[in-house]
């Protein structure tokens, strides 16, 4: 029989065994969050645990089963509820970037991803020239920079973005923010480097296997089918030129099997998700069919739109690939992208991964 394992420290200090843990990391939320519940009382002493954390504090969660650890969370302490059950809430690395404003207002022309985030490495600190990413693509490059005394690696995907303002009081959190909400990028750390755009993150993907009738607790799955057409969405991206034309190009899904086409007119059916590029830009038409499709992939697609639940180990990220084996219902049998991965360990639960699966892969 399995048994837990946990162990968990704040500033290199050990936590006795804690109540429970739960950890969220998405490809569709740019922070990473660890909860940590624990007894606030400390025998034989009239302190408490939440007299003894500080804001700010380092974190390291490892999990596992016996004898085995694996570190599952490395952040920062951003909260500390002093209850009886004394709360403690955490976030990976963007807590650190979070605090530090550009300091200057900021208007690019014509740019694109990379050169505008040098812009703001450069009103931050030190920056390195973009280097091309060995073994990438030749879209695929990183930039380096200094805040606050800490060297900061960014891995970028990079297309063009038109005009780009930044308000001096914006944090870098806040321009990759904007970047991921309009052109709906995946922004997130890998430990403590930035990734720009998924297509820039040279991490290898893990196969995680969840097998109904084995590694799947009954009844804590939502597996539910999804079709690209189904949703009927149609993205409209619009461009104005510096000489005043305006550039539309639509994108869908059509045929068997389903692709995704470009027109230059407006379909006469499907739902109208529309965004502009800022400012006056001579950007391409495909330029425009680059972002639409960017869009398009990440609004709608063919797959799973559910969850699934296996147990603690082997641990999955989101980026990973789900390999789904069911021996009663084989049509759900395929390997899927892992969204989102939650995480939870304790007193009453054990050790659950709830993975949120997204796109089929082929």
């Amino acid at each position: 029989m399995l048994t837990n394992n946990q162990r968990i420290t704040i500033n290199g200090r050990v936590l006795p065994y804690v109540q429970s843990v739960e950890i969220v990391s998405s490809r569709n939320n740019f922070t990473d969050t660890c909860e940590i519940k624990i007894n606030n009382r400390i025998p034989g002493s009239n302190q408490k645990i939440s007299d003894l954390i500080e804001l700010g504090s380092e974190v390291v969660v490892q999990l596992g089963y016996e004898p085995e650890l694996v570190e599952e969370f490395r952040g920062y302490v951003s909260q500390v509820i002093p209850e009886l059950t004394c709360v403690i809430r955490c976030e990976d690395e963007a807590y650190l970037y979070k605090r530090e404003s550009v300091g200057e207002d900021t208007v690019v022309k014509k740019t694109n991803i990379v050169n505008m985030m040098t812009e703001v490495l450069e009103n931050l600190g030190a920056v390195s020239a973009p280097i091309p990413v060995a073994g990438a693509d030749s879209d695929v490059q990183m930039i380096q920079g200094t805040i606050a005394g800490r060297t900061l690696n960014i891995f970028i995907h990079n297309s063009n973005i038109g005009d780009w303002k930044i308000s001096k009081t914006s944090t870098i959190i806040d321009v990759i923010a904007e970047l991921q909400d309009k052109f709906r990028l995946y922004c997130y750390f890998r430990g403590r480097d930035l990734i720009i755009d998924a297509n820039a993150d040279q991490t290898p993907k893990r196969v995680v296997r969840a097998h109904f009738q084995r590694n799947v607790p009954v009844g804590q799955s939502s597996f539910n089918f999804k079709q690209s057409q189904a949703d009927r969405i149609v993205v409209k991206a619009t461009n104005i030129t510096r000489a005043g034309v305006v550039q539309e190009v639509y994108a869908f899904y059509e045929g068997t099997p389903q692709r995704i086409r470009f027109t230059r007119v407006k379909p006469t059916s499907g739902s109208i998700n529309e965004f502009n590029i800022g400012g006056q830009t001579d950007f391409s038409i495909s330029d425009l069919q680059h972002l639409a499709r960017r869009r398009l992939e990440a609004l709608s697609f063919t797959g799973c739109d559910g969850s699934i639940t296996i147990y603690g180990q082997p641990s999955a990220r989101h980026g990973d690939i789900c390999q789904v084996i069911d021996d009663v219902v084989p049509e759900k049998n395929a390997n899927y992208a892992i969204v989102e991965v939650r995480k939870r360990f304790g007193v009453g639960i054990g050790y659950r991964q709830e993975l949120l699966l997204g796109i089929t892969l082929g």
